[in-house]
């Protein structure tokens, strides 16, 4: 069920933040949303009790002071693979503080460094910062058909993630990854140079990462983090509107135009075959019908019903839920409402158990030596370490 501490943070992204009594509420909710450190900024100019004003000024100060030294692992690792000739692309948290989406340094959690590579570019660029002191993380049996290269890190220094691709095979037609380093604008950053993927790639990216890379538990419990991601995105390249719960409009008016544009023939993304051509403003038409043409609109849609859900902001866009989707979203809102029951349903816990296994399953037996290999794992023990805990604790990984 739905904490008033959740509500308050809803509001405070909203921009219409009301009073509160239980402010060690709020702050333990913050934690595990992981927006503790955006509070202070949220709620500057409001009237706060000064130990609150305190603790809110310390964690953010605290946060700018560990994102300054993952910038600085940022800026070595890529000055590392400029020298052999590559401009990597940044992804997702480092992507976001390179374009300034938040108001401070210290006001976004960033748990790695993921980079982007051409997947020619991977094994020499992962050779580069091996040879500088980057070494590989804890062995990974199934490491070699995943999107990403075992993460590298220096000593007490952050993860740092190469990737080849931007998620499983899913993931890849949704947003090829060579689609994302053409459109991605190359700029200078501390001195190295990288490149910033175009807005619509950004959001994409932040949508289907929520719905459909990360484990089942939070496609229905998205963090609070990714919807602010995804309300500062919009609001810095596009318009964004606050619901008024009381007197809701259907649709708004640039909704209207835009789907007049589409009765008028006038396709708001590219059809199969073509390359998106990537613009500087986000156009959520075209994000929206790079879901659809991927079988997955109702994923976005339900992600958008959550935003507008728990924040009150919604997006220039005109849903078009049917009645498979309306089925799923007040499933979804029942698992929130009683989270117990997802024990006992058949659905969920298939999904959580079971989803990213069978994916893998997939996404080895759509290599060219995966079945070999498949078939060596089935009777490893480790394999299957996890199952009791992601049945027990219903919520995966």
């Amino acid at each position: 069920m739905t904490s008033d501490a959740y509500r308050f943070l809803g509001t405070c992204i909203r921009g219409t933040a009301l009073g509160v009594s239980d402010w060690e509420g709020v702050f333990d909710e913050a934690a595990a949303e992981t927006v503790l450190p955006s509070l202070s900024g949220l709620l500057r100019g409001c009237e706060l009790p000064a130990e609150v004003a305190s603790f809110l000024s310390a964690v953010t100060a605290a946060n700018s002071e560990r994102n300054a030294l993952i910038s600085r692992e940022l800026r070595a690792a890529v000055e590392l693979l400029n020298s052999i000739g590559i401009v990597p692309v940044l992804l997702k948290g480092v992507a976001y503080q390179a374009i300034g989406l938040y108001p401070e340094a210290g006001s976004r959690y960033l748990q790695d460094i993921d980079l982007l590579l051409p997947v020619e570019d991977l094994a020499a660029g992962a050779a580069v910062m091996r040879a500088h002191g980057f070494v590989a993380g804890v062995p990974d049996a199934f490491g070699e058909f995943r999107h990403h290269l075992r993460p590298l890190h220096r000593a007490n220094r952050v993860w740092v993630e190469l990737h080849a691709r931007l998620g499983p095979a899913k993931c890849e037609r949704m947003l090829p990854a060579r689609e994302v380093i053409a459109g991605a604008r190359e700029t200078t950053l501390d001195g190295v140079r990288v490149r910033i993927p175009c807005p619509e790639h950004l959001m994409v990216h932040l949508v289907m990462h929520s719905q459909m890379q990360h484990p089942y538990n939070q496609r229905v419990w998205p963090q609070m983090r990714a919807m602010f991601d995804l309300v500062l995105l919009g609001r810095k390249y596009g318009a964004l509107q606050t619901t008024d719960f009381e007197n809701a409009p259907s649709e708004s008016r640039m909704a209207t135009r835009r789907a007049d544009a589409r009765r008028q023939g006038r396709s708001p993304g590219p059809t199969n075959g073509q390359t998106a051509m990537c613009h500087e403003a986000l156009d959520w038409d075209r994000v929206a019908e790079r879901f659809r043409r991927n079988g997955a609109y109702d994923l976005l849609a339900l992600h958008l019903m959550q935003v507008r859900e728990s924040t009150g902001v919604e997006v220039p866009l005109r849903l078009e839920v049917g009645w498979v989707a309306r089925i799923r979203w007040a499933r979804r809102q029942f698992l929130r409402r009683w989270p117990g029951m997802r024990y006992v349903d058949p659905i969920y816990m298939y999904s959580t158990v079971f989803g990213h296994r069978v994916a893998m399953a997939r996404s080895l037996l759509g290599s060219r030596k995966g079945l070999r290999y498949l078939a060596g794992q089935v009777l490893v023990p480790d394999n299957y370490a996890r199952i009791w805990t992601d049945l027990v604790e219903g919520r995966g990984r």
